[in-house]
């Protein structure tokens, strides 16, 4: 009886690699660990991720089991409906083709990616610890923003006074404490612009859907940033438009 010939299917990585500008396919190889058999290349497959989804694609290629068999095997399933649905089917089917196997868990691609360990994971823990502290920063700004309008009105009650006593209307004193907050929010926003988009180049790589200089994500941001601090400086503007001229001309 013959000896069944060793066949792989190997990667596109792999065959640009050692054979480049060449035909893979009826080549051989060996194995390290068993360089007295050599592997005949029948075919070449697409690039895949299957450890993680961020290191680079390696080299690789792929053997039939009977040839290379090992106790853990993973079984990928492709559905044309939902997957959760099939799950009960493929473990009863699992225990009918090997009852003594043990199955250790029913998942699918999208779970496996989303939560698994080698999938996004740790980008999804880093992005949502990364907005909790950005909502942080915000609620100081707003803070200080608040802050600093409110104890620039207090230094002025007695010029808003004599402002409003000389006949200036309640709309020149609003916008006129209001022109100052909006200097500090200007200033703030095109630092933290300059800043993002810096630090946008330097991660681009790890970003998805998105450019590090992505129009419509800065317009946004920027606007949703100048208005909640407007509005901080709104609260202590009003507050000096209402203030009556007698009271501010004998504060001291």
């Amino acid at each position: 009886m013959l000896p069944v010939p060793r066949v792989a299917v190997i990667n596109e990585v792999m065959a640009q690699r050692f054979w480049p500008g060449l035909n893979p396919v009826g080549q051989n190889f060996e194995r390290n660990e068993d360089a007295q058999h050599p592997i005949e290349i029948v075919g070449v497959m697409g690039n895949s991720r299957h450890e993680d989804v961020y290191s680079p694609i390696s080299p690789e290629f792929y053997i039939p089991i009977s040839q290379d068999y090992t106790s853990a095997q993973t079984l990928q399933i492709r559905t044309s409906g939902r997957p959760e649905t099939i799950a009960p089917e493929i473990l009863s089917l699992a225990r009918d083709l090997a009852p003594t196997a043990p199955v250790l868990s029913v998942r699918t691609m999208t779970d496996s990616v989303r939560n698994g360990a080698g999938g996004l994971l740790l980008f999804n823990l880093g992005a949502k610890l990364t907005a909790a502290l950005g909502f942080l920063g915000l609620i100081l700004a707003v803070v200080g923003i608040y802050g600093v309008m409110t104890y620039a009105v207090g230094q002025r009650t007695q010029e808003i006074g004599v402002r409003m006593a000389l006949g200036a209307q309640r709309r020149t004193i609003l916008w006129m404490v209001s022109r100052q907050g909006l200097a500090i929010i200007g200033t703030g926003l095109s630092i933290g612009l300059l800043t993002a988009i810096a630090a946008g180049r330097l991660v681009g790589e790890f970003l998805v859907g998105i450019g590090p200089a992505d129009p419509v994500t800065y317009i946004t941001v920027s606007m949703l940033l100048f208005l909640i601090a407007l509005a901080a400086c709104y609260i202590p503007a009003r507050r000096a438009m209402q203030v009556e001229p007698t009271v501010a001309l004998r504060y001291e």
